[in-house]
């Protein structure tokens, strides 16, 4: 019996292949930036390396302004993303970001 293969995705960055566990997985789906830590949401993911430096440049770069563009949400997001200690950090499975029409304010749920 074969082993299972890894399945790669491509960093946005980069550009290159990297096996799916050393990534990490956005979706923008209704109108919320969702950090999907189990990589099961519904949508098309938007995937960059795990690595420090990656997370940094692409919140220098501003690519992730294509798919939002609220500032605050990406501040919020970026803030997490570099706080994240990626090898112990799984008290939560989804983050979704998102921007209270009511109150107009960032919100943040915890799944």
């Amino acid at each position: 019996m074969n082993p299972k293969k890894p399945i790669f995705r491509m960093d946005l960055l980069s550009r290159k292949s990297y096996p799916k566990q050393e990534l990490i997985r956005l979706v923008f789906t209704d109108g919320k930036l969702v950090y999907d830590r189990n990589g099961n949401l519904p949508c098309r993911g938007i995937y960059i390396h795990k690595d420090s430096q990656t997370i940094e440049k692409v919140f220098q770069k501003g690519i992730l302004k294509r798919y939002t563009k609220d500032k605050e949400l990406l501040l919020a997001l970026e803030r997490e993303l570099k706080d994240a200690d990626w090898k112990t950090d799984k008290k939560f499975r989804y983050l979704f970001w998102f921007r209270d029409e009511e109150e107009s304010r960032l919100c943040r749920y915890e799944d």
